[in-house]
């Protein structure tokens, strides 16, 4: 039994830094994906700060198609830069967001293994209440066997010293009629009287 109780001591003590652990890495995924989803909504709104600025920077072309080459050459190249701004930001925003889907599969696992743990917690509760209530019954149940082992002794003492008195008073009898029949037979050749 001590060695039962100390493994299930063991198990639970187990589950419980498991349990502890397990919390802990949630808190951290959720925090995780807070920043995610607040980085995602700043790369977003700075993708629409771009988007405009392009149409800013394209309208003008548009409105006058007889500028200088010059000034035309760089309105063409602040438009690449800014395109492959929105490109990249656009990339960055697709991995944030399959990374942010990523994230929420794994704090759901994590949940689930949370719940998980809760759940042997409280079966490894429950058995450790019944090992309880069975020690105890093994104990009221030890010391009935005790006590009934005790009585028997104690009867069994009581009957043996009935028995060494029976006997003390058998020989004494016998001792007795020895005696008697000593003296009868004393007595009977003190009168020449045969038998």
């Amino acid at each position: 039994m001590p060695i039962v109780s100390a493994r299930l001591r063991q198990i639970l003590t187990g589950e419980g830094e498991r349990t502890a652990g397990q919390r802990v890495k949630i808190v951290r995924l959720q925090q995780k994906l807070r920043e995610l989803t607040d980085r995602n909504e700043s790369l977003e709104l700075q993708v629409n700060i771009l988007r405009r600025r392009l149409n800013e920077q394209e309208e003008p072309r548009a409105a006058s198609p007889r500028r200088p080459a010059t000034s035309l050459t760089d309105a063409d190249r602040r438009r690449r830069r800014i395109t492959k701004q929105v490109e990249q930001m656009r990339a960055e925003i697709l991995s944030l967001q399959a990374e942010n889907l990523q994230l929420k599969a794994q704090s759901l696992n994590e949940n689930k293994a949370s719940t998980r743990a809760r759940e042997l917690q409280h079966r490894c509760d429950r058995q450790a209440e019944e090992l309880e209530s069975l020690r105890r019954r093994l104990a009221y149940a030890e010391a009935a066997v005790s006590e009934e082992k005790h009585a028997r002794n104690e009867q069994g003492n009581s009957v043996t010293a009935q028995l060494t008195e029976y006997r003390a008073a058998l020989d004494a009898a016998r001792k007795t009629e020895k005696q008697a029949r000593k003296f009868a037979i004393h007595v009977l050749s003190l009168y020449k009287i045969t038998v």
